[in-house]
């Protein structure tokens, strides 16, 4: 396999997964990784934020915590939108392992149970090919060994998307009931994954939904986490 692995990469050499530079190594390189904005100092373990700028006063989530490794701007997002929007995959393996290990960090691995992600309803899996919060909780699940439930959450057809509303009580209003669980899953602690956090709407009604299932703790992980606008 190492072998193979060698000279694949001769062939297609690892690229730098925003710019495209040749690396020796997957992920990014130096310049590009130097300015991935990461969230940085003590934070809120519920909203994710830095507790400098918490945001827990505007909104009570069901979940039960939240960390990202990087804020929704620049090139953290660049490499995000360009899974999401522009098919490219590169990005999932570094970003996830990020996500991985900040979850476990954060969270500790014993109180994970299972894996599960922010669903697509069929007509955007159509349409894109793929769900990219699956990608990651694929990745996340491979890299720490907690089992990935793909079944859990299910999600509604007719649902506008979150990308094309502004306002917070929108999207919150908008994803009231779109999402659904398939199954019982009593007691356990679950490790939510989604590409971004913006108000957390997604999040909290997927985490809502799992509560109703039986489960014990929702804790969510994301690649993305936008910080309130200041008026």
């Amino acid at each position: 396999m190492k072998l193979l692995k060698a000279l694949i990469d001769m062939i297609y050499p690892p690229r730098c997964v925003i710019c495209g530079e040749v690396l020796y190594h997957s992920g990014y390189c130096s310049r590009c990784a130097g300015k991935m904005e990461r969230v940085e100092g003590e934070r809120c373990f519920s909203c994710g934020l830095p507790v400098k700028i918490c945001d827990c006063k505007y909104h009570v989530y069901h979940f039960d915590g939240i960390t990202a490794p990087y804020y929704n701007k620049g090139f953290a997002q660049d490499a995000v939108y360009s899974l999401k929007f522009g098919g490219r995959f590169a990005p999932v393996e570094p970003i996830a392992d990020e996500m991985a290990d900040l979850a476990i960090k954060t969270f500790g691995k014993e109180n994970i149970d299972i894996i599960c992600f922010v669903p697509s309803d069929k007509r955007s899996l159509y349409t894109r090919g793929f769900n990219q919060c699956e990608l990651f909780a694929k990745r996340i699940s491979e890299r720490t060994g907690i089992p990935l439930n793909k079944r859990v959450l299910a999600k509604r057809e007719k649902v506008k998307t979150q990308h094309d509303i502004l306002t917070m009580e929108d999207r919150f209003m908008n994803v009231r009931d779109a999402y659904y669980y398939t199954e019982r899953i009593s007691g356990k602690n679950v490790l939510l994954v989604d590409d971004i956090k913006t108000t957390g709407a997604s999040l909290d009604e997927c985490a809502r939904q799992l509560k109703f299932a039986g489960a014990e703790q929702v804790l969510c992980v994301t690649a993305l986490i936008s910080a309130r606008k200041k008026k």
